[in-house]
C-alpha cells in the first residue's frame, strides 16, 4: 500500500531538514519545526524508514542523509522523485498499463493523486510521473517479454523443421530482425514483437526495423501474444505493406523550413491488420492447430487483438 499522508508529510519534513544536516542532527529541527505539522516520533520514523526503502535516504555514520540521486536536486524535484520512487517501489497493479489507460490528470487513480497531494505535487507533474515510472518499467518488462518471443518462435520453427533457425538477436541486435529463417523453400527475416496484454496491441518499432522493413523483401513483423508466465499463446504476423501505411511521417524541410525524422514510435496495430500464424508456415487452419499443438500450445488465451482462423487468411508466405 501507498503510505498514510502523515507518513508522506513527515518525509516531507525529513527531505527540507536533510538538506542541512544528518539524521542524528535533524531530529531537534524536526521537533520544533516552524515550516509544518510537528508530528510524533514513530510517524517520523516510519517516514524515514519509508525514504530508505524507496532509496531517497541511505546510512551514514551520522544517521541516515540523502542519497546521491538526490543531491544536487531543487526540493521540488526531490518531491517528484519521491513520488516516482514510491511509484517504481509498490508497483500498483493499474501501473504497468499506465501508457495507454491514463492519458490526462483527471484518470488518475485516487491513491496517486492522495500521494502527490500530501507531498506538494501538481496533477500535471504527478501525470509526468506516472508515465517516467511506467515508462522503465515497461521497457526492463518489455526485454524480458521480448526475449521470450523470440524463444518461442525459434521454437516454433525448429519444431517444425530442425536447423532451419537461427536466434541472431542473441548475437547482434543491429541488424533490424531477431530470427532467421532459411528453408529450401523461404528465406525469411523475422522482426519478432512479444506481448503478454490481452487487448490494445501496441508494437514499439525502430527506425532501423523500419527502413529493413521497405528494404529487405524478406522482413516479416511477427507478433507473440504470451501468457504471464511467458509461455506461447498465440502468434501473427503484420499483413502486407501496413506499417507503411501507420508509421510516422518525416518532416522534410526546405531552405527556409526545419527538418524532422523519427528514431523510433509507437504502432497501434488492429485486428485487421494482422494474419494469424507464423509466415509460411501454414496454409489452413488446420495446419497451424497441428503446429500449436507440436509445440504444446493450449487455445485457451485469447487475445483481443488475434485475428480468428480463417482458411483464406493463410497467405501461403505473404
Amino acid at each position: 500500500m501507498l503510505q498514510t499522508k502523515a507518513v508522506i508529510e513527515a518525509a516531507k519534513a525529513w527531505l527540507r531538514v536533510l538538506q542541512d544536516a544528518p539524521e542524528n542532527a535533524a531530529w531537534p529541527i524536526l521537533q520544533s519545526n516552524p515550516t509544518g505539522p510537528i508530528f510524533g516520533t514513530e510517524t517520523y520514523r516510519k517516514a524515514i524508514d519509508w525514504l530508505e526503502d524507496i532509496t531517497i535516504v541511505e546510512g551514514s555514520d551520522e544517521g541516515r542523509v540523502l542519497a546521491p540521486r538526490a543531491l544536487g536536486l531543487s526540493f521540488r524535484d526531490q518531491i517528484a522523485l519521491v513520488f516516482q520512487a514510491s511509484l517504481a517501489r509498490e508497483q500498483p497493479p493499474w501501473l504497468a498499463d499506465a501508457d495507454t489507460s491514463i492519458a490526462s490528470v483527471v484518470e488518475i487513480p485516487p491513491g496517486a493523486l492522495d500521494v502527490a497531494d500530501a507531498l506538494g505535487l501538481p496533477p500535471e507533474e504527478a501525470l509526468i510521473g506516472i508515465r517516467e515510472v511506467c515508462g522503465k518499467i515497461d521497457l526492463e518488462r518489455r526485454r524480458e517479454i521480448g526475449l521470450a518471443g523470440e524463444m518461442e518462435v525459434v521454437r516454433l520453427l525448429e519444431l517444425s523443421e530442425p536447423g532451419c533457425s537461427s536466434h541472431v538477436a542473441l548475437a547482434n541486435d543491429g541488424f533490424g530482425y531477431d530470427v532467421a529463417y532459411e528453408t529450401e523453400t523461404a528465406n525469411l527475416h523475422l522482426e519478432v514483437k512479444a506481448t503478454t496484454r490481452r487487448g490494445r496491441l501496441v508494437v514499439h518499432l525502430s527506425r532501423t526495423e523500419y527502413d529493413r522493413s521497405l528494404l529487405d523483401p524478406h522482413w516479416r513483423l511477427v507478433i507473440v501474444g504470451l501468457t504471464e508466465e511467458l509461455t506461447l499463446a498465440c502468434v501473427a504476423h503484420v499483413a502486407g505493406d501496413v506499417l507503411a501505411f501507420v508509421a510516422p511521417e518525416d518532416r522534410l524541410g526546405s531552405m527556409t523550413q526545419s527538418t524532422g525524422k523519427w528514431s523510433a514510435a509507437a504502432i497501434d496495430l488492429k485486428r485487421h491488420d494482422l494474419r494469424l500464424g507464423l509466415p509460411g508456415m501454414a496454409s489452413s487452419c488446420a495446419d497451424w492447430a497441428s503446429m500449436l499443438d507440436l509445440a504444446g500450445v493450449k487455445n485457451e488465451h485469447e487475445f483481443d487483438w488475434a485475428p480468428h482462423c480463417v482458411d483464406a487468411s493463410f497467405e501461403g508466405g505473404a
